[in-house]
């Protein structure tokens, strides 16, 4: 995989236009598996990768998906392209009139962002007792996480915050499959 981003770059790829086409693919995918939109939960590091999964959400945002970014650092931490696709997801209206007023004037764009996931043990608990709510009633929407933590250059062993948000990942999936 290095190989081909390396050579990509050398061909005058930029950085931003490999991200773009990766996180639409992504999103792409998960519409062919899942035709009605559901909640898509984005770990997010603070790297490309993060940058890929940022994109693929912002692209599921525009057909309905509600989504939910954690990102596992502070946002001044990540890098200055993360930064872009966070902005650009803030400011993504939706192309349905599903928005709704919020508190603080603007509008409900169905996104969700959550910074330094050490913070979110309290939001983590209450979505996952409306999710359990939802699988009850039989109301449940899709539920997909997307991986944006780790990229080609990650060397073992994890540490915090990112082993947080894989045990956050892992708990996941193993109360809502």
């Amino acid at each position: 995989m290095r190989a081909a981003e390396e050579a990509a770059f050398a061909r005058g790829v930029e950085v931003e236009a490999l991200m773009d086409k990766a996180g639409a693919g992504v999103a792409k995918t998960v519409a062919t598996f899942f035709r009605e939109p559901g909640k898509c939960i984005v770990f997010a590091g603070k790297g490309h990768n993060a940058g890929d999964a940022l994109v693929a959400a912002e692209c599921l945002q525009r057909v309905g998906w509600k989504i939910e970014v954690r990102l596992a650092f502070q946002e001044a931490d990540c890098s200055d392209l993360v930064r872009k696709k966070l902005d650009s997801l803030r400011r993504r209206p939706l192309d349905s009139p599903a928005g709704t007023p919020s508190r603080g004037g603007g509008s409900d764009v169905g996104v969700m962002i959550i910074e330094v996931l050490e913070q979110a043990a309290e939001h983590l608990s209450a979505a996952q007792e409306a999710m359990a709510a939802e699988a009850y009633l039989g109301t449940a929407a899709p539920l997909i996480i997307l991986d944006g933590l780790l990229g080609l250059g990650a060397k073992p062993p994890l540490r915090d915050p990112i082993r947080a948000a894989c045990r956050c990942i892992n708990h996941l999936r193993t109360t809502k499959g």
